[in-house]
Formats: structure tokens, C-alpha cells, sequence
């Protein structure tokens, strides 16, 4: 397994608020729109490049709270799928009912979507040939840091991965 560099949530954010980072950032993200649609032989590089630059982040929270949380998260969305599709009705969890295998899969889908900012990277990537790939990575390593983060996920990363990649690498 390769090293993840993980890095202080404090400390990566006031550099992400600066100044010097959103201009890196917008830089980035204009050099990897030319990279990738003028057809050169660096196709996607840069949308790559950027991907594996960006930190992943993914904190460190007590088991009962992250299972609090994610339980949470996963009712609220049960509750926004239901709206507007006729005779659903939402099914609410709690932690004391839920079984282990569903827990661990929304302990990891809260993490990956609410706590890091995936979501947000795979929007700044561009829709042209080199997203799949950087989506791909972006993918790997996010899942790759839950786990280092929180071994006992681990499995249900890898079974996520596997399930939207056909793998299990992180990349």
C-alpha cells in the first residue's frame, strides 16, 4: 500500500483560503482545460497533475460519533429522495438498528461526500477527455485516505472501489 500523506484539516484550509492558492488553483484548472482541448501530447496531464497535488483531508472522528453522523446524513437523503415520488416513504435508520455492513457503507459515503471535499473536486474537473482518468484517481485516493484514516474501513472501501472500478487499488 502506498504512503498517504495526510495533513493537519487546520492547517489546509487557511492555506486554501489564501490568496496564493486560489490563483495556483485557477492556474491550474486553465492549464488542464488547454492541455486536454488542444488535443497535445500531454492530454490531461495537468487535470491529473492537479488531482494528485490537491490534499485529501479526512479527519479523525470517535466511532460513535461518525456513526451518529452518517446515520444522519444517510436519513436526510433517504428523506430528499423521497420527496416528490408519490407513495414513497422515507425508511429512517438509527445507529442501534442498523446492520453492520450498511453502517460501514454509509460511514464511508459521509466521510467521502460530506467530510472531504470530493464533491467539490470532481465539480472543477472539466467534462472532456481527461476527467475519467482524474475522476478515477480522485477516486483511489479519497477512498485510500478514509482507510488510512479509519482502518476498519478499509474492507468497505475497497468493496466501494471495486464496485465503481472494478478494482481495489487506491492509486
Amino acid at each position: 500500500m502506498p504512503a498517504v500523506r495526510l495533513y493537519g484539516a487546520d492547517r489546509v484550509e487557511v492555506v486554501e483560503r489564501g490568496t496564493k492558492f486560489a490563483a495556483a488553483r485557477r492556474a491550474a484548472l486553465r492549464r488542464g482545460v488547454a492541455t486536454v482541448r488542444d488535443g497535445g501530447g500531454g492530454r490531461g496531464a495537468a487535470l491529473l497533475a492537479m488531482v494528485r497535488a490537491t490534499p485529501i483531508v479526512v479527519p479523525r472522528l470517535a466511532p460513535r460519533t461518525l456513526a451518529e453522523r452518517a446515520v444522519r446524513h444517510r436519513n436526510l437523503l433517504d428523506e430528499q429522495y423521497g420527496r416528490g415520488r408519490g407513495r414513497y416513504v422515507p425508511d429512517p435508520a438509527t445507529v442501534a438498528d442498523a446492520d453492520p455492513p450498511a453502517l460501514a457503507r454509509w460511514m464511508v459515503n459521509y466521510l467521502r461526500h460530506a467530510l472531504t471535499r470530493y464533491d467539490d473536486l470532481l465539480k472543477g474537473l472539466v467534462d472532456d477527455a481527461g476527467r475519467d482518468e482524474a475522476e478515477a484517481l480522485l477516486r483511489r485516493r479519497v477512498y485510500g485516505a478514509i482507510a488510512a484514516v479509519y482502518p476498519e474501513l478499509g474492507e468497505e472501501c475497497r468493496r466501494q472501489l471495486g464496485e465503481r472500478e472494478g478494482g481495489s487499488e487506491w492509486g
